[in-house]
């Protein structure tokens, strides 16, 4: 499956959606919505003089504060800085308001619904485009007042650091810790996050397949053998916490023996405390963490004393 389809496929799913909107968005926003009243849009629109559009994720849900307007999520998915987006948002969110009014699915007497749009990047680049219509447009002040006013929400996968995404407890925030070159034990650690919240919220076996082709993703760019990834995906996604220790334990184990063959043994203890620290941050206990690493227990909690936080 296409990198952006999986994205697609996973915002198909109201349960993303209210993960993107309590982990990712304004928090007045989850504040304000009922988010148990989501309902998909149909996305495939026709306008004049634009391209019919297929595959956009669009949905609507209600506020909590009585009023007849709706608020409807428009995502789109790029690889790559365009500074062209904003123009393009404006085109998309202009489509969207013409199909409610041409279809009747609105009232203009009680006004528009306002739209969130809703750019999710996921380059190697930071963004670094502006995401304002205004701020592309050139003009003299006098013509200010009747230029387009518009800006789309951005979400950089990128510019979110390691410890913020691992602090939040959501299949979203670990599909963000895994899109991208990840170390293994941040593999690790995130397989464990996902078998974690699976136990708690177990979702559709569509979704766990889905989860693990990002899995699957991760390890081929840590160039795993195919036979050795088909090994560690299969089955229950509750059991990858176990899988996964192991694996990196050997794959740690594999990489000190090299160290020691090249004259690098230094590196050693470093390694394994960080991936103590990964797996106590993940709610694994002491004693378990302990016996995976292979190293006594007073040294699990020296290394984990002020820095598992």
């Amino acid at each position: 499956m296409h990198h952006d389809s999986r994205y697609k496929y996973l915002f198909s799913h109201p349960e993303f959606v209210q993960e993107l909107i309590v982990g990712f968005l304004p928090e007045e926003l989850a504040r304000d919505a009922h988010l148990d009243s989501l309902e998909r849009v149909n996305a495939s629109f026709v306008s004049p003089g634009m391209q019919r559009r297929e595959g956009d994720v669009i949905w609507k849900l209600r506020l909590k504060n009585g009023s007849p307007l709706y608020l409807y999520l428009l995502l789109e998915f790029q690889s790559s800085v365009q500074r062209e987006m904003p123009v393009r948002m404006l085109q998309y969110v202009a489509l969207l308001y013409d199909h409610l009014i041409r279809e009747q699915h609105i009232d203009l007497n009680q006004g528009l619904p306002p739209v969130l749009p809703i750019v999710l990047y996921n380059g190697t680049p930071r963004w670094h485009a502006s995401c304002s219509v205004e701020a592309l447009i050139k003009a003299p002040a006098y013509l200010y007042p009747w230029q387009p006013s518009f800006t789309f929400l951005l979400l950089d996968e990128g510019a979110y650091d390691r410890d913020t995404l691992a602090a939040k407890d959501l299949f979203l925030a670990a599909i963000f810790e895994l899109d991208g070159p990840a170390e293994v034990e941040n593999i690790t650690a995130t397989a464990q996050k996902l078998a974690r919240l699976w136990q708690q919220h177990p979702l559709s076996e569509e979704v766990g397949k889905a989860l693990k082709a990002w899995i699957r993703e991760a390890l081929e760019q840590q160039q795993v053998p195919a036979d050795k990834i088909e090994n560690l995906t299969k089955g229950d996604i509750r059991m990858f916490g176990e899988k996964f220790v192991r694996w990196e334990q050997q794959t740690l184990q594999k990489g000190m023996m090299l160290g020691r063959e090249e004259g690098r043994e230094e590196g050693r203890e470093e390694a394994l405390q960080e991936a103590a620290i990964n797996l106590y941050r993940n709610g694994l206990e002491l004693d378990f963490i302990a016996s995976a690493l292979k190293v006594p227990m007073d040294k699990v909690k020296a290394w984990l004393k002020g820095k598992a936080h």
